[in-house]
């Protein structure tokens, strides 16, 4: 088609962050399905737009309802393919009936498909009469149709129409049809988008609650292996961060940063849509009883801030609890099913990867030196020239400066501060071969720190060849150093 018919883009009262709002949770886990669920088909589109260049004059947009979502008081919604559901005005809230079942709506997603409806402006009138174009609404996708769509409102109105195939122009507007009226209209892809969501969607949701700061132990089981990795202190320790450790399928110090992207990466895992109750015939039917991964976190008791609904923070306690997140079949390439809490629901395949991806050796640590200053009582070094002690004594007051001695005897802190900032920034070199093996027994040099909360911490070194010493953390050692990398020594600690 030479010359295609020019749609403009919908002037309404936009209000984009609301379709955000409701759709965030969901986006991901749901892409596959709404990309199949607006497929079109082109072909047909452009003969049909190319016919109607000989039609008559356009009068531009029709406001078809003038109304705020507050005035919806229901809208039923069939789909193309025969899925049903009718979003329903319950008080405060909405309710969704579909295939029977009665269920409470999201709040965000059934504000979205009110607003949809409440202001509904047809963005062209193409054609006044469709009757004279002498074709039938399938062709236009119009039967069946993308959507059928009856709206009721709070004063009594009613507004029913049908969205069929996309309008063949790059501003995806859709072709529409309103009941009693004679014309063809187009529909903006926003409100189609808004309205042709499968059921699921618009189900209220508990959602997992991983609280960061209470977990204490994280295992994810795939069919490559097991991960597991635990806090090796209590979640209320000043240096909690700095205590985690690998402990599946080896053991060695994580690093408290790597350990914070994968709680985020957690935390991340939201359920986009129901699918089904975790009865014994769904678990097999979505691929649970063979899972692709079992995510297991587990909370301590805790106390974390919640937000009132005037945005004031309070202190909430929890109590202990794990929590079991099972990642069954592949919906698609882009979703899959995860079960928890007895439901089974949808969830981004890249959201899952972003956990049962994450490599146990990325997570190691590389500083040997494990104990902040701050967080530091004594430190004891032991190299072949002798053993030399610290202890850090901190009077009260915030601001007040630790006295540090040495063996004993007073030492400039400032002098002391800076040689041991220089070794909690060491490094190791590289990482031993697997077929090495050595003893923490053999070493030369020897660092015991004990830290403010109890904790004891060790790094031993010893030799690995000629230009390196294995470094042993914790009694562990994977990774070399360069001979003095530490920096002990005269000049050193």
């Amino acid at each position: 088609m030479t010359n295609r018919l020019r749609v403009e883009k919908k002037r309404r009262r936009e209000r984009p962050w609301l379709r955000w709002a409701a759709l965030a949770a969901a986006a991901l886990a749901v892409a596959g399905t709404l990309l199949a669920l607006r497929a079109v088909r082109e072909d047909q589109a452009a003969r049909d737009a190319a016919e109607l260049e000989a039609a008559a004059p356009r009068d531009g947009r029709v406001t078809l309802s003038d109304r705020s979502e507050e005035a919806v008081a229901s809208v039923a919604v069939t789909l193309r393919g025969g899925e049903a559901w009718t979003l329903t005005r319950a008080g405060d809230g909405w309710t969704v009936t579909s295939g029977g079942a009665v269920f409470p709506a999201d709040a965000a997603v059934a504000q979205a498909v009110s607003y949809a409806v409440g202001y509904v402006e047809a963005q062209e009138r193409l054609e006044a009469d469709f009757d004279s174009l002498g074709e039938s609404e399938a062709a236009f996708g119009l039967d069946p149709a993308r959507a059928a769509v009856t709206v009721r409102y709070t004063d009594g109105g009613e507004l029913s129409f049908r969205v069929g195939d996309r309008f063949e122009d790059e501003t995806a507007f859709y072709f529409m049809r309103v009941a009693g009226d004679p014309a063809l209209y187009t529909l903006d892809a926003g409100t189609v988008s808004d309205l042709t969501l499968e059921a699921a969607l618009l189900r209220e949701l508990a959602q997992p609650q991983l609280h960061a700061a209470r977990i204490d132990r994280i295992t994810v089981e795939t069919r490559q292996g097991t991960r597991t990795w635990r806090l090796e202190g209590e979640i209320t320790d000043a240096d909690a961060a700095d205590r985690w450790a690998l402990t599946e399928p080896l053991r060695y110090p994580a690093e408290g940063e790597a350990i914070s992207r994968l709680e985020q990466n957690l935390g991340n895992l939201r359920l986009g849509g129901y699918v089904a109750e975790a009865t014994a015939e769904n678990l097999a039917a979505y691929g649970m009883n063979e899972p692709a991964a079992v995510i297991t976190v587990h909370m301590a008791a805790g106390t974390t801030l919640v937000a009132e609904a005037d945005g004031a923070a309070r202190e909430q306690d929890w109590p202990e609890e794990t929590v079991v997140l099972t990642v069954g079949a592949a919906r698609s390439e882009m979703v899959d099913y995860l079960c928890w809490n007895g439901v089974i629901g949808t969830v981004s395949h890249f959201l899952v990867r972003a956990v049962t991806e994450t490599k146990p050796e990325a997570t190691l640590t590389r500083y040997p030196v494990r104990v902040s200053l701050s967080n530091l009582r004594a430190l004891t070094v032991e190299e072949p020239g002798g053993t030399r002690r610290y202890e850090l004594t901190r009077p009260a007051g915030e601001n007040a400066e630790p006295a540090v001695t040495l063996d004993g005897a007073p030492m400039d802190y400032a002098a002391f501060e800076s040689r041991y900032n220089r070794l909690l920034l060491v490094t190791v070199t590289g990482r031993l071969p697997e077929d090495w093996h050595g003893a923490e027994a053999e070493a030369h040099t020897r660092l015991r720190f004990e830290a403010e909360t109890g904790a004891a911490h060790s790094v031993s070194l010893s030799n690995y060849d000629a230009l390196h010493d294995a470094v042993w953390v914790d009694g562990e050692a994977l990774f070399y150093l360069v001979k003095g990398g530490m920096g002990l020594g005269e000049d050193g600690l």
